[in-house]
Parts: C-alpha cells; structure tokens; sequence
C-alpha cells in the first residue's frame, strides 16, 4: 500500500502477503483473506489490483508466472474476470492496461 494520497494501493487495504515460495519459473503468492473481502470486480479494477503483482513478480529473471491463493486455495472473489485457479502471466493482463506496466 501507499500513505500518498495521489496514488492507490493495489491490493485491497488490509490485505496481507503471507507467503511467497517459487515453484520452478511460479511465484506462488498466498494472501490474507482481505483480498477476496476488499477485491473490486470490473476490468480496471481488477487490473488495477493484478497486474502490479504480476509484472512486477515476473520481472525477476527465473519467473514467468504468479499463482495467487488465499489461505492456500485459489481464491474466488465475486464478479472476477481473472482466473485465480491456474497460475497468471504478462500474457493474462489485458493489452490496453499492461502497457502502462510495462
């Protein structure tokens, strides 16, 4: 998260990272369960809060990939239009948003 008002976090607040383990060229990330209670369904938003996670995890050189869960499963925010079940790349984030990720 961020303290300055001109930017937005983009994790839902409260959400926690729990653990962060690589399983070959997959970062899986385990959060608390605020990033399904606080996660906002809609393209952007949903963008807003995915693909920082994701670029900036498959920027490291061994990774190609993110499994995001929460407590362990994948999680099942309503109205999302990521699938949380498989393990997320560039290649997931809509074109139009991911450029200014880049």
């Amino acid at each position: 998260g961020t303290d300055d008002p001109d930017l937005v976090g983009g994790l839902p607040p409260g959400t926690a990272v729990q653990s962060v383990a690589l399983d070959g060229t997959t970062v899986i990330v385990d959060l608390s369960e605020d990033f399904v209670i606080g996660y906002q369904a809609g393209s952007a938003a949903e963008t807003v809060t995915v693909a920082p996670l994701v670029y900036s995890l498959t920027e490291l050189p061994a990774v190609d990939s993110v499994l995001i869960t929460v407590d362990g499963v994948a999680p099942t925010p309503v109205g999302a239009s990521f699938d949380f079940a498989g393990p997320l790349s560039r290649a997931d984030i809509p074109a139009v948003f991911a450029e200014g990720f880049g």
